[in-house]
């Protein structure tokens, strides 16, 4: 599993280190422009932060073309850092050689350079340059074999992206770990990461990123033995490199398509495709990916029946793969003798294990040896198969030979053809003289003919002379009756334009039909209540009154008549006060604030209203708030009333021994008051009408109380004018609850 994502995850390290140094390759003049700045400004005498820059970014253009010069220039703009006290400029230099050893395949000593620039960074609170060395430490454990460690630094890695908003940084760190866990066989969790990453490179349209992330997923699905899915993936990765004209990827792409379709059974499909990644791979130079092009080849062709072609790619896949284990073998050795004498110098107490490390290059030398030794006794085989293969050459020449004789025989046949034809022609030849002499009398014939047919032409030139003519006159009379259908058209136009006004007017005139309905069922309602509900209150005043204006009563008695006096009244003048209130709201002419209001107060202020009405009536009435400000932008007098008119609905609905809850929930960008009563509820009718003008529920108030209809209207028309949200739940028979929910911050309209 390791050696067949090696390759995707060298490409996704070198895509995770461009995001991290935020530099892009400049063109041969600006780097000849960098260097000479840097020298200009070393002859004046100048050291200050600004070289430490220019030396990094020319040790950037050198990295791949000349390695040790940019890590000349790293180690010097280190020094200078140190010199000017440039902690930023130091944690840049440590990342540059970093990154330069990392190219290299020195990865011990990447790692040591990467965490000391992590220190820097930590020290200078610079979050998002944690966060890139996070991911390229990560990247480094990954290529030494400790996945555990390098999934906790890339997971630290995603926590200071999401910090930083840095997409990309997140989208290649997805990927990165995707393709650790896909490494280890943990597939559910591969493919959780790359969708993840797939999903923020096509927000950001990293079309290269895509491409790669696709192909991972494909390997996935197939590794998991979805094959469609996999198909899908692999085409559409294919799709994105070749759009970008990356013959490398689409190899990659390609190569993972034939083995597909050969492993489902497609060998003559799987053929085509991988002949087309063999020659994107030898264009590209993709040793790697030419390799396993070339056994795919091998086994097609085999199973095709194609033997002789099957061993030639066989041959061919062999020897590129013992060149690529040898390359790669040497460069482990390489890499372990380096990092060898990089310990040396720096951890003497690790002597150990460096010479455990020697031993084992020693192994893979021995290993190496054997490797050259097995490749000879394959080339012996090979020579034994080639031999093979001349043996049945020689079969074909021979055959070849007999197909010859037989086509000179065949040739014979055809210069006896020729001959005969030759005797056809002659006799055809003495017929064609005979033929002439009978074309001379048809040639006579034809001219006599000619005459005759001058004749009736000039006869019918004569008659379509006199057709044309009249053609004129038909066409000036069709010129009139055009200019006559012209003119009734637009007559027609015309008509059809004054219908469509008609018919507006028609639909102007019911819409104002509607509205004075709609007015007149308002007054029929206005006038009902002015006749209920305020007759009866007035004849109680009167009623009451002349109890008062009796003889012989008692203070108590007069007392207790004139308190109820007092409270038919106040029903008055609440009645008057809602139509008053709903009459200017309609009307536009309520002005409301929007300033900061302590919805804590209110409350409370809403609750000492009616305590006492509450406890009159045997109902609980719970309050829950804290002591401290609750904060909210409107109308104090509005929410007020809106409040006030809610907890007397709920009071005046609800039954002695229920419960009565107020209570406020504050969120980020919110205020929610919410009451709840224990009453009769609302059935799915009221529900829909309930905020409409002077209508009238199925419930009704538990002791008597008056209603006008017009409380909820209020409420509605003082939510919507403070752009504020209400909402209703009721259960019939179980009770209500009402939320007002208010902004925490200014409503712009």
């Amino acid at each position: 599993m390791l050696r067949s994502t090696f390759l995707c995850f060298v490409l996704l390290l070198f895509l995770v280190f461009p995001v991290l140094t935020r530099m892009q390759a400049q063109p041969r003049e600006e780097l000849q422009r960098l260097e000479s700045m840097l020298h200009a400004r070393e002859q004046r005498g100048v050291r200050d932060s600004l070289n430490v820059r220019l030396m990094l970014d020319i040790a950037q253009e050198y990295r791949r073309s000349n390695p040790e010069r940019s890590l000349g220039l790293a180690r010097k703009a280190e020094g200078l850092a140190q010199t000017l006290g440039d902690h930023a400029g130091l944690a840049m230099s440590f990342t540059s050689s970093g990154i330069t050893y990392a190219q290299q395949g020195a990865w011990v000593r990447a790692l040591n350079y990467f965490l000391k620039s992590l220190q820097l960074k930590e020290e200078l609170g610079d979050q998002h340059g944690m966060a890139a060395l996070l991911s390229n430490i990560g990247v480094v454990h990954g290529r030494l074999d400790d996945e555990d460690r390098a999934l906790r630094y890339h997971q630290r890695a995603i926590r200071y992206f999401e910090l930083a908003d840095d997409s990309q940084g997140l989208a290649y760190t997805y990927n990165n770990i995707g393709v650790i866990y896909l490494d280890q066989g943990h597939y559910d969790r591969a493919m959780e990461n790359l969708l993840a990453s797939m999903k923020l490179k096509e927000a950001l349209g990293d079309t290269p990123g895509l491409a790669s992330t696709y192909l991972n997923i494909g390997i996935t699905c197939f590794m998991r033995g979805m094959m469609d899915a996999a198909l899908e993936n692999y085409q559409q990765s294919a799709k994105l490199y070749e759009g970008m004209r990356d013959r490398h990827g689409l190899a990659e792409a390609m190569q993972r398509i034939a083995a597909l379709h050969l492993r489902e059974g497609n060998a003559a499909r799987a053929c085509d495709i991988a002949s087309r990644a063999l020659r994107y791979a030898r264009e590209t130079n993709s040793r790697v990916v030419e390799r396993n092009v070339l056994k795919i080849c091998s086994d097609a062709r085999a199973v095709l029946g194609d033997h002789a072609a099957a061993l030639r790619f066989h041959h061919q896949y062999t020897a590129l793969k013992d060149s690529l284990f040898n390359e790669d073998s040497s460069k482990r050795i390489n890499e372990m003798t380096a990092n060898y004498e990089f310990a040396r110098r720096e951890r003497s107490d690790r002597e150990n294990e460096l010479l455990r490390k020697e031993q084992r290059i020693r192994e893979m030398e021995l290993e190496q040896h054997a490797t050259q030794l097995r490749q000879q006794q394959q080339n012996i085989e090979l020579l034994n198969r080639d031999k093979k293969i001349n043996d049945l050459q020689l079969k074909e020449q021979e055959a070849i030979v007999r197909a010859q004789r037989l086509e000179t025989a065949e040739q014979k046949n055809k210069i006896e053809l020729l001959n005969t034809t030759q005797k056809l022609l002659q006799r055809d030849r003495a017929l064609k003289d005979v033929e002439l002499e009978k074309h001379a009398w048809l040639r006579n014939m034809l001219i006599l003919s000619s005459l005759l047919l001058a004749v009736i032409l000039l006869l019918f030139a004569n008659r379509y002379r006199m057709k044309k003519r009249s053609a004129q006159m038909l066409e000036e009379r069709n010129v009139k009756l055009q200019a006559a259908n012209t003119a009734i058209r637009e007559h027609e136009v015309m008509l059809q334009a004054q219908a469509e006004a008609i018919a507006q007017a028609n639909e102007e005139l019911k819409r104002q039909n509607t509205l004075l309905e709609h007015l007149n069922t308002e007054k029929n309602e206005l006038m009902g209540i002015l006749s209920h509900d305020l007759r009866n209150p007035i004849s109680t005043i009167r009623m009451l009154a002349e109890a008062i204006g009796e003889e012989g009563r008692n203070h108590e008695y007069v007392q207790r008549k004139a308190g109820q006096v007092a409270d038919t009244a106040d029903s008055l003048l609440v009645l008057a006060k809602n139509l008053l209130d709903i009459n200017r709201l309609e009307a536009g002419r309520m002005q409301l604030d929007s300033a900061p209001v302590d919805v804590t107060d209110i409350i409370q202020r809403a609750a000492g209203n009616h305590r006492s009405w509450a406890r009159t009536k045997g109902i609980v009435l719970d309050v829950e708030v804290t002591e401290q400000e609750v904060i909210a932008w409107g109308d104090d007098a509005a929410i007020m009333q809106i409040v006030d008119n809610l907890l007397s609905n709920a009071i005046k609905y609800s039954n002695t021994g229920t419960h009565v809850h107020l209570s406020i929930v504050a969120d980020v960008d919110s205020v929610r008051i919410i009451i709840e009563d224990e009453g009769p509820g609302f059935s799915a009718g009221d529900l829909e009408k309930m905020y409409r003008k002077f209508t009238r529920l199925s419930a009704q108030p538990t002791a008597g109380e008056p209603s006008s209809g017009l409380g909820l209207s209020i409420v509605r028309k003082l939510v919507d004018s403070m752009h504020c949200d209400i909402s209703c739940s009721s259960v019939e028979g179980k009770g209500t609850r009402f939320i007002v929910t208010l902004p925490t911050d200014i409503v712009m309209t």
